[in-house]
């Protein structure tokens, strides 16, 4: 018959735990620091790539910030054709081309008839600056020139053609603007409607032609002064 145990060994028997209880408790223990860890590790990556962003997005506005492209500003016509823009103490024409310009425009302003005539006055303002065409408008006023054409017994139609070169006298900046000052000789018509009453004019003509903002016309330039004198 088998020894009994002691009551001592009998309470270390009860007291120690069945194999199968202490590795299953160790596989808890060890599966709950495997996911501790693994959220401590998602947890520091995250913060990682969340400085990341605030760096690249600080490198990225820095970037933008310093390297911005200056804003580039073009005048164009109304066809959509671009205009270089010259700063207006400074030519934007050669002599020959403003002399011709102040052919062409000088005998655009002596150009109108009874009939159109509120239309040319109108139609001719890019001709000058915006003091020339006001001083020209009073000329035509003053010296009686419009009512003149409009008449009933004159009935004229206005023509003007330049007779010799247009020549440049002097040149330079004044008053913050480049200017040229330009003499020439011309011939206007007076053709009546009525019989027996054309006649023509001989001029001595002087032009103060300036700068004017390219918008204003293509050419960059507008009589500023009309001075005439009969030959």
């Amino acid at each position: 018959m088998a020894e009994d145990l002691k009551p001592e060994n009998k309470i270390e028997a009860e007291k120690k735990p069945a194999a199968g209880h202490s590795s299953g408790l160790d596989a808890v223990v060890t599966r709950n620091a495997f996911y501790q860890d693994g959220y401590r590790r998602l947890i520091f990556l995250a913060m990682v790539e969340a400085v990341a962003i605030v760096v690249l997005l600080g490198v990225v506005l820095g970037f933008v910030t310093m390297w911005r492209p200056q804003d580039r500003f073009f005048a164009t016509t109304t066809a959509g054709h671009v205009i270089a823009l010259v700063p207006a103490n400074q030519p934007v024409l050669d002599d020959s081309r403003v002399a011709e310009w102040s052919r062409t425009a000088f005998e655009d302003i002596l150009r109108f008839n009874y009939m159109d005539y509120r239309e040319r006055l109108i139609s001719m303002s890019p001709d000058f600056s915006e003091r020339g065409y006001a001083t020209w408008l009073s000329i035509l006023k003053r010296d009686g020139f419009v009512d003149s054409v409009v008449n009933p017994d004159n009935l004229f139609s206005v023509s003007t053609q330049v007779t010799a070169q247009p020549m440049i006298v002097q040149k330079g900046v004044s008053g913050g603007l480049y200017r040229w000052r330009i003499q020439m000789q011309a011939v206007t018509n007076f053709i009546s409607a009525r019989p027996n009453r054309s006649y023509a004019v001989k001029w001595n003509v002087t032009l103060e032609v300036v700068r004017v903002p390219s918008l204003h016309n293509n050419s960059g330039i507008g009589i500023e002064q009309v001075v005439l004198s009969k030959l």
